[in-house]
């Protein structure tokens, strides 16, 4: 694993002052929706979720070396990322259909279990709900199930009633999940003629031509910056990020507790401030081009209102849940 850092929650200001201040909504970006959460949590709640995150496989990795009462901060942080962190770990499977690299669910009732640490699947699947929409006639498809909101619903009733080890798992993906689902693109899926299929939350809409690899979804996916490859930076990056954005004034919303209208929202988004100039062209082998300063400028501020979002209705979930 990679290396972590020795008391790092106190010394974020040393860490700061020491690098760019680069924030992201990929790992970083879950992470500070975790901060975010971890700070309007109950006290009983904590206590409970640092005995639950003790349970991850990851979890000693996670709090190497970190002082005694920054560890829950800490291993809920990183616990944010490890969905992601399974994609290429040994022991980990590729479930779902081989045709999409396991980005589609097969059908099979296996696709939702919900069995705990016992569970080596993937489930790429369970990251995003692609709910179509067109601009152009094409023909649209159902979301595919399950799904992120079908998995947050599930597990959201799990996480107070089920065996400790379900629990523990379930905990794990809600942090990572309900940040998932605040990102535009993780709830929209665009059908044209170039895309009869889907564009699969953008990851199909080149913005350079090749063999530049540059797509919708990963600008969108890093809008607020790169994560730094340095563990100890990258935490300490994301915890001054979520310092900033909690002490923000709250976007309206913040009570919302249904995950429908979550997904709703960042579909509706995608819509007018994703798809939008210069991203709303669809020419058959045609990249769009490198957004604009404007669309870069309005995309952060959308970004931070999620992120803001995410953290807030994450704590209240895992409030209700274990109150």
């Amino acid at each position: 694993m990679r290396r972590l850092v020795v008391g790092l929650v106190s010394t974020v200001s040393t860490l700061v002052a020491l690098v760019p201040t680069v924030e992201a909504w990929n790992g970083k970006g879950h992470m500070v929706v975790a901060y975010i959460a971890y700070q309007h949590l109950d006290g009983p709640v904590k206590k409970q979720v640092r005995r639950l995150l003790q349970l991850n496989p990851d979890h000693d990795d996670w709090v190497k070396g970190v002082s005694a009462g920054d560890r829950g901060l800490v291993a809920f942080m990183r616990a944010a990322k490890w969905p992601d962190s399974i994609r290429d770990a040994h022991g980990y499977v590729s479930d779902g259909d081989p045709d999409s690299g396991g980005n589609r669910p097969t059908g099979d009732p296996e696709d939702a279990r919900n069995i705990g640490y016992l569970d080596n699947y993937r489930h790429k699947y369970w990251h995003f709900v692609d709910l179509p929409f067109t601009r152009d006639g094409t023909a649209l498809q159902d979301a595919p199930t399950p799904n992120a909101e079908t998995q947050i619903v599930a597990m959201r009733t799990a996480l107070g009633s089920a065996a400790t080890n379900v629990r523990a798992y379930d905990l794990v993906w809600l942090e990572h999940l309900v940040g998932d689902i605040h990102q535009p693109l993780h709830a929209a899926a665009r059908y044209t003629k170039q895309h009869p299929h889907g564009d699969q939350g953008g990851n199909l809409v080149a913005l350079c031509a090749k063999p530049c690899t540059d797509q919708l979804h990963g600008f969108w996916d890093s809008i607020l910056g790169p994560e730094d490859l340095d563990a100890a930076i990258a935490l300490g990056n994301a915890i001054a990020l979520g310092k900033d954005l909690d002490a923000a004034p709250v976007p309206a919303g913040a009570d919302v507790a249904d995950v429908h209208t979550w997904i709703l929202e960042s579909f509706e988004l995608a819509k007018s401030d994703v798809y939008k100039p210069p991203i709303s062209t669809d020419e058959p082998g045609s990249p769009i081009g490198e957004p604009t300063d404007a669309y870069r400028a309005n995309g952060r501020k959308v970004a931070e209102a999620r992120v803001i979002l995410a953290g807030r209705r994450l704590a209240a979930l895992i409030n209700g849940a274990l109150k």
